[in-house]
């Protein structure tokens, strides 16, 4: 089960699954789609390019902190004068004094996730190997305004489902007693123990002028893991990231 492994964590993420414009929604972890735009930026895909080279892609993703919801309250166009407002989609304008519009963005806080990428070709996962290596267009945590704190692409591994449960360290504290811990995680196929099934239209047929999406099921089941595997934050967790590539081929 060749794969890669990606850590995804910063001051702010957001994975709209349904969000007209003036109400940008965020999903509680990243989506399909989301993860498959960051993939295909890095490798330098054009809006628009057929996404047909990333239907077999399965994420198994492990929540190591969820994150703090927030709402960031934005307006665009107040105060300008009607020909610099926003124009409406007949291509006038708003009356004078009502070129005011009221935005609201939903972020996930102080939020971390490690994620597994199989089923990928041994071609493929050179692609992106070397697209996460070398990006072509920036990543980003969902949002261009959200971009990642902590190395982003962990590399290669044999193995990386079962490394997310035994060895890639968690961006969490330990706690102060127990040996183990309750980490969710999010798979891409049917759990009998999963506590939560998603269903959200996140799994991109095409990017480009007009996104095209096919309904995506997710389930989220708890697992318990020892405390070890917590690496803290920041500088905490870099060092744990680093330990384990010492002493092994891959982390």
């Amino acid at each position: 089960m060749n794969g890669l492994l990606l850590h995804l964590s910063g001051p702010l993420q957001s994975w709209g699954t349904q969000s007209p414009w003036n109400n940008r929604d965020t999903h509680t972890h990243p989506t399909h789609s989301g993860l498959i735009g960051l993939l295909a930026a890095a490798a330098g895909d054009h809006r628009g390019a057929p996404l047909d080279k990333y239907t077999p892609i399965e994420f198994t993703i492990r929540i190591d902190r969820p994150g703090q919801p927030i709402v960031d309250y934005q307006t665009v166009g107040g105060g300008r004068p009607r020909e610099h407002t926003p124009p409406l989609a007949g291509g006038g304008r708003r009356p004078a004094g009502r070129g005011t519009i009221v935005s609201h963005r939903h972020y996930l806080s102080d939020a971390a996730f490690t994620v597994a990428i199989t089923g990928a070709s041994p071609t493929l996962l050179d692609t992106l190997t070397e697209a996460l290596t070398h990006p072509v267009y920036t990543p980003y945590l969902g949002r261009r305004s959200c971009p990642p704190t902590a190395p982003l692409f962990l590399g290669r591994h044999h193995d990386p489902v079962t490394a997310l449960h035994q060895t890639v360290p968690l961006a969490r504290d330990k706690p102060n007693t127990g040996d183990h811990v309750t980490v969710d995680f999010i798979t891409e196929h049917p759990d009998p123990n999963a506590a939560h099934t998603h269903t959200t239209p996140t799994h991109p047929h095409i990017f480009g002028p007009h996104r095209t999406y096919r309904q995506h099921d997710t389930w989220r089941t708890p697992h318990e893991l020892p405390t070890a595997l917590c690496g803290g934050h920041g500088t905490h967790y870099l060092i744990a990231l680093q330990q384990v590539n010492e002493n092994s081929d891959a982390p």
